[in-house]
């Protein structure tokens, strides 16, 4: 409350009346100062603590629920090409790829990105595996927002935050009080339907906070013509290629109106009582692979239902807070996940199957990982005001994979086979520690470091230092180090079939930062820019194997193909480059924002050759504008995401003359939501949006490398989609 309700005295009123005599300009001053204060935003997975987003050890921005009702954001990896800084992402319709600041792997499943929800880890061990679009599984309308925090972040959470980490912080019940009804669609398409809860009971004479949300997506369609692409003859047959049942043609393409479909069910529940906070998670992601590719599904009939992508997720984590003393504050937390993987692959073709089954196969890959373990972590506020905080952390969990690809002869052609079986369990414990200090009120200091250790591995130690120093008011300027690593994944080491040999000699990754920025607040307006300098060395990549290291594989028993690929620690990235973003409020009413980011990166063989990072623009960014008409009147708001040429997946390693790029991007959405009039509790938002490129940067089809004398096919973009959501709350 900035003034007393009711004056207590004659100086009170006196001074109330010196108040009202100040000039338009002062008052301006201070409702812009208020404005600022309630634009604040704050973040707690940098630091695993509470700090304001400008003195954070690192570059940071929020995406809040605010954000993403008016911009009609409909998936997490919406949310970060539309309204994060140095973040994109993009859809091969099989999984999202995400990268940040010029460097993003493709078909990693985004194990390169940490994905937490509400501070629990979402990638998984058997492939790092993390979902970052529908398949998360955490209903959107639960989310109060979303924190992006660049480059490595390894010292508070271990392996996987290689290029960033994103916290997923979902609402309190206080936030989303009521029972939420809602109903989502994208025309002829996409929908969704859900049903929410946010309400606060006592139990046993204790106040509960109840929040869940329960839904259910669908996708179905559209239906896309491929031009054919001729491949030619079965290696096995020596007869024309089957892409089907029936005689074969060793053509693929044509009109497909099957093979690309969805099912996204997903139920979160988050409970707090007092200093415990329990959440629930589970969630499945069943999609179609729509198309053939270089990585996923490289071989395969076309358009056919059959061929799918599965994963279920499950878990559950609950944190403890023990205050001690006014020094001391102990946080526990046990957690507990399960995770499956399924792939479904039929071909009608020889050569894409085991020895005898000339008919054709069904392969099946299947893969299970289950972890639980324990967190421990004390803060030490040595001074009791947070100007010298220490904290000191340790995290112990038990990891058990399996995995096996299995493929069976179609109509009873070919003896049944297994390959590539894994069964594997790890111990892995980190040990991390923070110290921060703010001796003055313009220096903020950060230094922590944490040592991962795992059976069968070496100890990975992560450091990271940063100062921030606040040179006048509204200014911020910092520098940043850190480190992190990426352990090879599971698949990566033991899984194995007749087009890759297994390697259990593989490095983890390791990633190397150095940025600095300078920040200043004017009011409500922010204007953001810094540069960095990455490396990242022990990239595991996909490498083809030599004639020689294939005969010298056959003879020691394995069952190779000609061109079998391996997973080395063969690459290196080094990317320099900015990132600068402006962003402000006016009148709590007109809000706009642009966020760009300009990388120089190169990536490095073996053999110490370089050329530019497939699939990543070397310039990306959004810009963004709403304006709240108030009252039972909409919001009005329309975002831009952009980013220039780029080298398509297969550019440089396929032989392909000239290496084929995928043009500039830009699309465009506008929304418009607001309160549905004559109906209390109901409110609507229409969206729509167009992209004004055809193709992305994948190579699609059979005709992967420049041996077929063909020119490549880039996957096609959803050009045009159209929208409409609504959502009731009833809150008694």
């Amino acid at each position: 409350m900035l003034f007393p309700s009711r004056p207590r005295s004659l100086l009170t009123a006196l001074a109330l009346c010196a108040s009202s005599a100040v000039t338009t300009t002062a008052r301006a001053d201070d409702a812009s100062d208020l404005e600022a204060v309630l634009e604040e935003h704050v973040v707690t997975a940098a630091s695993q603590t509470a700090e304001r987003k400008q003195t954070a050890p690192a570059t940071t921005s929020v995406i809040t629920a605010e954000d993403i009702q008016r911009y009609g954001i409909r998936r997490l990896n919406e949310a970060l090409n539309f309204l994060s800084l140095g973040v994109f992402t993009t859809n091969p319709w099989h999984g999202v790829d995400i990268g940040a600041r010029g460097v993003l792997t493709t078909a990693d499943y985004g194990d390169h990105f940490l994905l937490l929800v509400d501070g629990h880890t979402v990638n998984e061990p058997y492939g790092g595996v993390a979902s970052f679009d529908q398949g998360l599984g955490v209903p959107i309308e639960l989310i109060d927002h979303i924190e992006v925090v660049l480059g490595p972040g390894a010292v508070l959470y271990g392996n996987n935050a290689m290029l960033g980490v994103i916290n997923v912080v979902t609402k309190r019940a206080k936030d989303y009080r009521g029972v939420h009804l809602v109903a989502d669609s994208e025309l002829f398409s996409w929908g969704k339907v859900g049903v929410g809860v946010g309400t606060e009971i006592s139990f046993f004479g204790r106040p509960v906070e109840l929040t869940a949300h329960v839904e259910y997506q669908r996708q179905e369609g559209p239906s896309h013509t491929w031009a054919p692409q001729t491949y030619g003859a079965d290696s096995i047959t020596g007869e024309p290629k089957r892409y089907g049942p029936g005689p074969g043609t060793g053509v693929w393409g044509g009109t497909a109106t099957r093979s690309r479909w969805q099912n996204v069910p997903g139920a979160h529940l988050r409970v707090v009582s007092g200093n415990l906070d329990v959440a629930v998670h589970a969630s499945a992601f069943e999609r179609s692979a729509a198309y053939l590719d270089g990585v996923v599904f490289y071989a395969g009939d076309f358009d056919s239902p059959v061929d799918k992508e599965l994963e279920r997720w499950a878990s559950v984590d609950a944190k403890y807070r023990f205050p001690v003393s006014s020094i001391v504050d102990l946080r526990t937390r046990v957690y507990a996940d399960g995770y499956q993987y399924r792939s479904f692959n039929r071909s009608h073709a020889a050569e894409d199957c085991f020895d005898g089954q000339t008919n054709g196969c069904d392969k099946t890959l299947r893969a299970t990982s289950k972890w639980a373990g324990t967190e421990l972590r004390g803060t030490f506020d040595w001074l009791k005001n947070g100007h010298f905080v220490s904290m000191l952390g340790t995290d112990a969990r038990y990891e058990r994979i399996t995995a096996r690809l299995h493929a069976n002869g179609l109509e009873g052609v070919g003896a049944d086979a297994t390959e590539g079986k894994v069964d594997v369990s790890y111990l892995r414990l980190g040990t991390y520690t923070q110290h921060t200090a703010t001796p003055w009120r313009w220096l903020a200091l950060n230094a922590g470091a944490r040592v991962d250790v795992a059976e069968g591995f070496p100890a990975a130690t992560s450091p990271r230092a940063s100062a921030a120093i606040m040179p006048w008011r509204g200014a911020t300027t910092k520098a940043i180090y850190s480190q992190a690593f990426r352990a090879p994944s599971s698949y990566e080491r033991f899984m194995a079939d007749t087009y890759v040999l297994q390697n259990q000699a593989l490095a983890a990754e390791r990633a190397y930062s150095v940025e600095g920025s300078f920040e200043q607040e004017l009011g409500t307006h922010r204007v953001l820019f810094g540069v960095f300098r990455n490396l990242w060395t022990n990239l595991v990549e996909l490498d083809p194997l030599s004639t020689r290291e294939v005969e010298d594989a056959r003879a020691a028993g394995v069952d190779l193909a000609d061109g079998a690929l391996q997973y080395r620690n063969s690459g290196r990235i080094e990317s320099v480059g900015y990132n600068a973003a402006v962003s402000g409020v006016v009148a709590q009413r007109f809000r706009y924002g642009l966020n760009v980011t300009g990388a120089y990166a190169r990536q490095f063989d073996a053999t110490g050759a370089g050329q530019p990072v497939t699939v990543t623009p070397s310039i990306f960014g959004n810009a963004r504008a709403s304006y709240d008409l108030g009252g039972s009147l909409p919001t009005l708001a329309i975002a831009a995401q952009f980013g220039g040429r780029r080298p398509a997946d297969r550019a440089f390693d396929s032989g392909f003359t000239p290496p084929p790029y995928a043009p500039a991007s830009l699309e465009l959405r506008g929304a418009v939501s607001g309160p549905m009039p004559l109906v209390p509790g109901l409110s609507y938002r229409v969206t729509a949006s167009y992209a004004f490129q055809d193709v992305g940067p994948y190579v699609v089809g059979p005709v992967q490398s420049g041996d077929f004398a063909q020119a490549p096919t880039l996957n096609p973009v959803d050009r045009f989609r159209a929208g409409l959501g609504l959502q009731y709350v009833w809150a008694p």
